[in-house]
């Protein structure tokens, strides 16, 4: 694949894999949409709606890591279980601490939102780096740019979607909305050193 717009392609994949999962989530489990599901109450479809989230995102990303990387290896079996598996328990990890905090508060409180997504961010980050370290140069870089990825994606995105649904009289969904736009700043976040990587690895490969 072209290697020439690296960073514009991962932003906008990382931004359709999440807008996917949101679609398919809302369709399969809609009681665990937004504000839909009792505050801090466990069930079974807040598991099924944070997995569709998670597992479509971490696909999306992975389908097109795997098409700029030459090198095979980036098809290798156990590559592709640890990014899958570390990028839907990364997103789950995040999502899931929100289902426990009330909405008003959610938008209200950025430190506390913030805060409760940083273990799902540091298990997104560091599983997603010890795959791109298998292919190429890889910085720590990535790791703390994940979760200010997160961190700008979860509040502000949702602060963003907002916005969308008052400019168009409510015609968007927040579901939707606030999916892309996490999608789309978690990859903003995450692509330059993505880039190097990749580049890394077709220098090596050119030799």
């Amino acid at each position: 694949m072209e290697l020439t717009y690296i960073k514009a392609w991962w932003i906008g994949i990382s931004g359709l894999g999440a807008l996917i999962g949101a679609t398919t989530a809302v369709a399969l489990f809609p009681g665990a949409a937004f504000a839909e599901n009792p505050t801090g109450q466990f069930d079974w479809h807040l598991v099924g709606f944070a997995l569709s989230i998670g597992m479509s995102f971490a696909l999306a990303q992975w389908l097109l890591l795997s098409n700029l990387v030459a090198d095979k290896r980036a098809m290798n079996t156990f590559l592709t279980a640890l990014w899958l598996i570390a990028s839907t328990a990364g997103i789950v990890a995040i999502l899931f601490p929100l289902w426990w905090m009330p909405w008003g508060q959610v938008i209200l409180a950025p430190h506390m939102t913030v805060a409760v997504m940083i273990p799902g961010s540091l298990v997104l980050g560091f599983g997603q780096r010890m795959v791109l370290g298998q292919l190429g140069k890889a910085s720590n870089r990535y790791v703390w740019l994940t979760c200010f990825g997160v961190a700008a994606g979860g509040y502000l995105g949702l602060i963003g979607a907002f916005l969308l649904i008052y400019l168009s009289n409510g015609l968007l969904p927040i579901n939707h909305t606030w999916a892309l736009l996490f999608g789309l700043i978690v990859g903003a976040f995450q692509c330059r050193p993505l880039e190097k990587t990749i580049k890394s690895a077709a220098a090596r490969d050119s030799n």
